[in-house]
């Protein structure tokens, strides 16, 4: 709301007032008013309510006129019933078909009414709108756009958090259509699948955005908006559409994956975490899509990682393989080479809890037995228990039961 220069007045305000006192947020929002001469009185909801504000838009164009209409509402809380509107700040841009953005890069929509329509007069041509850029605002927005639309944002928007969020509607839309017909009905949108593929191979972008962009939607983000969640349903369309992407995109995913590999010099900065997101993204979409091809590549990259981040990855994939002794061989190697690291065994716990195969739960008993482990140690009762019913959504809330009886038990031995 206030830009960088006029938050720092503020800042120096709040310095020079305070410091080294104690104070409270009034103290802070007193100082950014009086640096600046602004009013800050309805900014100070965001403190004093609870509850995280939705905002719904709906957009119409006429004769090169926009209209966007927002309304915003909180749902109620134990505390307060009602909610007094909220300022919003929303960053926007309108691209046309060039991809150019008609609206200064600057632009700020002020939310401060219940409802409020902004205007943009004389563009032209209808634009493609990108809202929340920045993620300006911490709230849920509704705002209905077309895959196409989705698609333009996903290619052209410079924002990153407005083409990841871009990125998440497109999956989103589309698992959410699957979940609403027969399996023999989930195919994978020709415009989708080449959409992720322009992503993967846009040089231009940072590889750790890459991966931020092609790591699809999960388990809670499906589920949020459904009034009833079929959690074995959910967990398919999740499996399904990583397995589809990945055939799609197979040729491609090795490629890039034995590129990053081959130019991996273990080093510790910016650009090379993100050349290992990006690799081992690769890796997990080869593995859904084609074990038998993958798992080779998988099986060198555990053996050799001379990071952590791979051999994480590498190890998450062998112990959600379909091939037993390689899944197997992978546990122990693990366990042999890192069985005086109490730290790196919470990860050893926490991956086998949260593997997606079937009857995992009984590997987590058996695992509760194993020598490294005891429920009196509050990181290996995370590792293991927690794991297993935080991560573990298709097991956890097997139709049996038998996911719930095992947290009751824990919960009272711990008690």
């Amino acid at each position: 709301l206030l830009g960088p220069v006029r938050y720092r007045q503020g800042m120096d305000l709040y310095f020079k007032r305070h410091d080294g006192q104690a104070v409270t947020i009034d103290d802070f929002v007193a100082a950014m008013e009086d640096a600046n001469q602004v009013d800050l009185t309805q900014f100070k909801r965001w403190y004093s309510q609870a509850g995280t504000p939705e905002v719904q838009v709906t957009s119409s164009y006429n004769q090169g006129t926009l209209i966007l209409s927002l309304h915003q509402t909180c749902p109620p809380t134990p505390e307060c019933k009602e909610k007094l509107p909220f300022h919003i700040p929303l960053r926007l841009a309108l691209f046309n078909t060039q991809g150019q953005n008609l609206v200064p890069a600057d632009t700020l929509l002020e939310l401060q009414e219940e409802q409020k329509d902004f205007e943009f007069p004389n563009l032209g041509e209808k634009p493609v709108v990108s809202l929340l850029r920045e993620f300006s605002a911490p709230i849920k927005l509704q705002f209905p756009q077309s895959s196409d639309d989705l698609i333009f944002l996903l290619k052209h928007e410079q924002d990153g958090y407005a083409k990841w969020d871009a990125a998440q509607r497109l999956v989103l839309n589309t698992v959410h259509q699957w979940l609403q017909e027969p399996k023999a009905n989930w195919i994978l949108p020709e415009t989708l699948k080449d959409a992720f593929d322009y992503v993967l191979n846009d040089n231009r972008l940072d590889m750790d955005l890459r991966a931020e962009l092609l790591c699809p939607p999960g388990f809670e983000e499906i589920s949020a908006p459904l009034h009833a969640i079929d959690v074995a349903a959910v967990e398919e369309v999740r499996t399904h559409f990583r397995t589809l992407m990945g055939q799609e995109l197979y040729e491609h995913l090795q490629r890039i994956y034995q590129q990053l590999w081959e130019t991996e010099d273990h080093s510790m900065n910016g650009f090379a975490y993100g050349r290992r997101k990006l690799r081992n993204l690769c890796l997990g979409y080869m593995m859904k899509a084609n074990e038998a091809q993958a798992i080779d590549m998988c099986r060198q990259q555990f053996v050799s990682a001379r990071t952590m981040t791979d051999q994480i990855a590498s190890f998450s994939c062998l112990v959600n393989s379909k091939d037993i002794l390689r899944r197997r061989t992978a546990i122990d190697d693990f366990y042999q080479q890192w069985a005086q690291n109490d730290l790196v065994l919470d990860k050893w716990f926490a991956i086998q809890a949260s593997s997606d195969r079937p009857n995992v739960l009984e590997e987590v008993h058996l695992l509760m037995k194993h020598p490294a482990f005891s429920i009196k140690n509050p990181n290996k009762a995370r590792s293991l228990i927690g794991a297993f019913c935080m991560a573990n959504p298709r097991n956890f809330h097997a139709l049996d039961g038998s996911g719930y009886r095992f947290l009751r038990e824990q919960l009272l031995t711990l008690d």
